[in-house]
């Protein structure tokens, strides 16, 4: 039953290894290339605030945009009030800059369209009202409308560093990592497969010809890649237009948002079925979203009886097995113990599959020059356990929208 059990976990921790081997090449081109800086234009942007009680944020993201280098005559910034109930409305009032649309309380999606039909500007740049985003932020963000082709631009996210914790130093080194492969990415393939709308811009004509925000979508970010691409339009990542936005503080509310993420994939993937085949980022998408909720089913329950079976006996034994088997402590002892026979596929694929994206998280700190603390190494040493979490919630996100598809609620 174990030899059984084990043996199939060999192809599915042999297609994750080669999964990561494949980010790993892009990664290493895209380095390779250097860090490529396009020129700034400075056009006349239209800066979009959607805020529904947010009163603890909304001073630090439209400071952080008042701030910006970049001409002031060439912005406009506009903030919804989607039907706050605290004082989000005086904090935009006592802010000059920022001009102020209230509605009652429709969405991110409904004060998204109705600001973009109130906005002057060609370029449409929108943040989540917990965002804030570096002084070269704007020159960044609108540099790759150059191209004349490009639709929607994406910027990096990652998450503030006004909160400590466990979990904090986990989103934090996964951020990092993930900025990392989206770059490389769209730099290979020139797209952006992972749109994060928190920080984002988008070419007017491009909106319209999508008739705008999509308001039938979890995922609007990734919804409007997919609608731009049916008109040829070009959606990218540019990886030095740095922003900051508020991350779960508690399990829940992180099980809550990923959820979100997996089952908004989900519904995006039968929505645009027929693109499958046909357009290879929507193509690559559709396959990255179903490998991970296919691993993630099957993945758990053999390392849960692989951890059981191997459970020692006495409570120090089992303490230090636990420690071992969820940390980089792991696949050092296996390497350690490959002359005693310990060796095989099982082992060594999700050996390497762990020190490759312990590899990868360390060059994402280091090419985003990260300064590195103690939080990002007790993360690293122990993201493996955290991977286990986040294929539950990816699991438990598409089950719901399996048994939801038509699913939607207001933000």
């Amino acid at each position: 039953m174990t030899n059984l059990i084990l043996a199939a976990g060999i192809p599915i921790f042999g297609i994750l290894f080669l999964f990561l081997t494949s980010f790993t090449a892009l990664i290493l081109y895209t380095i390779a290339q250097g860090k490529q800086r396009l020129a700034s234009h400075q056009p006349r942007v239209s800066v979009i605030i959607p805020a529904y009680n947010e009163a603890n944020h909304i001073e630090a993201c439209l400071t952080s945009f008042e701030q910006n280098q970049y001409p002031s005559d060439n912005v406009e910034i506009i903030v919804v009030d989607d039907g706050s109930n605290d004082t989000t409305k005086q904090i935009v009032q006592s802010h000059s800059a920022g001009e102020l649309i209230q509605q009652d309380h429709r969405g991110k999606v409904a004060a998204l369209n109705k600001a973009y039909q109130h906005a002057t500007h060609d370029i449409i740049v929108v943040a989540d009202a917990d965002t804030t985003v570096a002084a070269d932020f704007l020159n960044r963000v609108t540099a790759p409308f150059q191209q004349p082709r490009v639709g929607a631009v994406s910027g990096a996210v990652t998450p503030k560093q006004n909160t400590n914790g466990f979990l904090h130093w986990f989103q934090t080194v996964e951020y990092y990592y993930n900025n990392l492969i989206r770059n490389a990415i769209s730099t290979v393939f020139t797209t952006d497969i992972w749109f994060f709308g928190c920080i984002a811009a988008y070419r007017r004509s491009a909106l319209e010809d999508i008739d705008g925000f999509p308001a039938e979508s979890l995922t609007e970010d990734m919804d409007i890649v997919m609608r731009m691409r049916r008109h040829d339009w070009q959606t990218v990542h540019a990886p030095f237009a740095n922003g900051q936005t508020q991350t779960p503080k508690t399990v829940p509310d992180l099980a809550k948002q990923r959820q979100r993420w997996w089952g908004g994939g989900y519904q995006l993937l039968h929505k645009h079925n027929d693109l499958f085949g046909d357009d290879a980022t929507f193509t690559f998408i559709a396959f990255h979203h179903w490998w991970w909720a296919v691993y993630a089913l099957l993945s758990l329950p053999i390392l849960a009886y692989q951890f059981a079976h191997w459970l020692p006996g006495p409570i120090i034994d089992i303490a230090f097995y636990t420690g071992r088997w969820l940390s980089l402590f792991g696949p050092v002892a296996v390497l350690y113990n490959i002359p005693n026979g310990w060796f095989s596929w099982y082992n060594a694929f999700g050996v390497l599959s762990g020190l490759l994206t312990s590899l990868l998280i360390l060059t994402g700190l280091w090419y985003y020059d990260k300064n590195v603390g103690v939080g990002d190494i007790v993360a690293l040493f122990l993201y493996f356990p955290y991977t286990i979490l986040l294929n539950t919630f990816i699991l438990l996100g598409v089950w719901e929208a399996t048994q939801h598809p038509d699913k939607d609620y207001i933000e």
